[in-house]
């Protein structure tokens, strides 16, 4: 439990077009998962999209949110 509010996004498992898969990132990030799978889409989709929603950027910073590392 957290002291202070915390968002929740749900994200769909689902196939996507291949040109997406490259749009939101780099071959250097998708070896972090070892391949660009629908699940690992799910993942980078949502953590980045995580990351630029509490910048508010929303999904317009995407081209400049880079993943450094998974954990």
């Amino acid at each position: 439990v957290k002291k202070h509010p915390v968002g929740l996004d749900v994200e769909a498992v689902k196939p996507r077009r291949p040109q997406l898969y490259a749009r939101i990132a780099s071959a250097a990030e998708w070896r972090h998962f070892g391949d660009a799978t629908a699940t690992n889409f799910a993942r980078l989709w949502s953590a980045k999209e995580a990351v630029l929603k509490e910048l508010g950027l929303g999904t317009r910073g995407l081209d400049h949110c880079t993943l450094e590392q998974v954990e």
